[in-house]
């Protein structure tokens, strides 16, 4: 069966008061128009929702789980591409699993198989990186240990095929690596938002709030065109890799100086006599200038 309409339920304090404001601006704007909300997989029982205004958010969601080699989720989402690094603090999240999870994630597409790379705070309190590598294969859980936190900054990187999680407390002022990295092919264009399970079958919805979401692409993804990559003066096209680089990160082989050969498109090469010699030499003639000797 489908999705049902969502019961009433208990939001916490602390959401609510997200949820009021979001509420507020949101009759006046519609910054909210770039994502969209979407119950995945089997087993929902009630239907989730999102709201989001400036950064604050709230999601709903019901779910029996995200793992294995299919999950059940609600997910707040947006379609992006190339590099990029989603920034996000959890003000509460409110479950009666200790599994059930809330966080950012980056996958690959809407199945319900999909490869994935998440982070994410867990009904018990603690928080974790788990992440599948390609579509319909087995989960992978990266916990490097129970960390409690009421409250946490939750982020996920992708560089290239390179996916990193990290963590930070309130009063942390660096970024802290934790769980796994992962390699995972995501193709020219993917989705990040903000996925929640209840980690049940009932139709008790979980709950999850925050004040801040933020994403930094990078301005010189390999996914981006040679003329779109020379319009910027921070980036810089690789000649040989034939992709888009930070000026700064520009590969060897594409820093290194070529040197100019006659032969370069256009060349030709032409015999004729240049001394009083009965003799045919051989002389390249560079098509991109009239001649020469």
């Amino acid at each position: 069966p489908g999705p049902t309409e969502s019961p009433a339920i208990e939001i916490p304090d602390q959401c609510l008061s997200i949820l009021d404001g979001i509420r507020v601006v949101s009759s006046s704007s519609s910054s909210s128009k770039n994502f969209y909300g979407l119950d995945i997989g089997s087993g929902i029982a009630s239907a989730g929702n999102f709201f989001f205004d400036s950064g604050s958010w709230v999601v709903l969601g019901t779910g029996v789980d995200i793992w294995g080699n299919s999950d059940s989720f609600h997910y707040m989402y947006m379609p992006t591409t190339g590099d990029i690094t989603i920034s996000m603090f959890v003000s509460s999240f409110t479950a009666n699993h200790p599994w059930a999870k809330a966080g950012p994630m980056i996958r690959a597409s809407l199945s319900p198989s999909s490869a994935h790379y998440s982070a994410f705070v867990l009904g018990s309190g603690s928080f974790t990186n788990q992440y599948r590598q390609c579509d319909g294969c087995t989960s992978v859980n990266d916990q490097t240990g129970v960390i409690s936190l009421s409250s946490v900054w939750l982020r996920t990187k992708k560089t290239g095929n390179v996916l990193e999680s990290f963590y930070k407390g309130i009063s942390d002022a660096e970024w802290i690596p934790f769980g796994g990295t992962a390699t995972i092919d995501y193709g020219e264009s993917f989705y990040i938002g903000i996925a929640v399970t209840s980690h049940s079958s009932t139709t008790e919805l979980a709950s999850a709030c925050g004040t801040s979401f933020e994403t930094t692409s990078s301005l010189c993804s390999n996914a981006i065109t040679e003329s779109g990559c020379i319009s910027s003066s921070l980036c810089q096209w690789g000649t040989i890799t034939e992709k888009c680089y930070d000026s700064s990160k520009l590969p060897q082989e594409d820093a290194s100086e070529i040197m100019p050969s006659i032969f370069s498109a256009g060349s030709t090469v032409e015999t004729f006599n240049c001394a009083d010699t009965d003799e045919t030499e051989i002389y390249a003639i560079d098509g991109m200038t009239d001649s020469f000797t």
